[in-house]
């Protein structure tokens, strides 16, 4: 899911390609970003001004794919 996205691929996309809900493809990116910052906070950058720590779901899409983007070495999978 993170590569099509990373590969420009909208949510819509993601959902007919995987046959999946929209919704599932929304709870799965932000189990991601979740699991990601509560591992390791300081990972993705913050890069919303603090009045708006509130962020919406695209803000947090967003975050997450541009520091994928410049951090490949992240996507490798994780060591259990």
């Amino acid at each position: 899911m993170l590569l099509a996205a990373l590969g420009g691929r909208t949510d819509e996309d993601i959902t007919e390609t995987l046959e999946i809900s929209l919704s599932a493809v929304k709870k799965t990116r932000r189990s991601i970003f979740e699991r990601v910052t509560a591992q390791s906070p300081g990972l993705i950058p913050d890069q919303v001004p603090e009045e708006l720590t509130l962020e919406g779901g695209k803000e947090k899409k967003q975050r997450l794919l541009a520091y994928l983007r410049e951090h490949p070495e992240e996507l490798r999978p994780a060591s259990l």
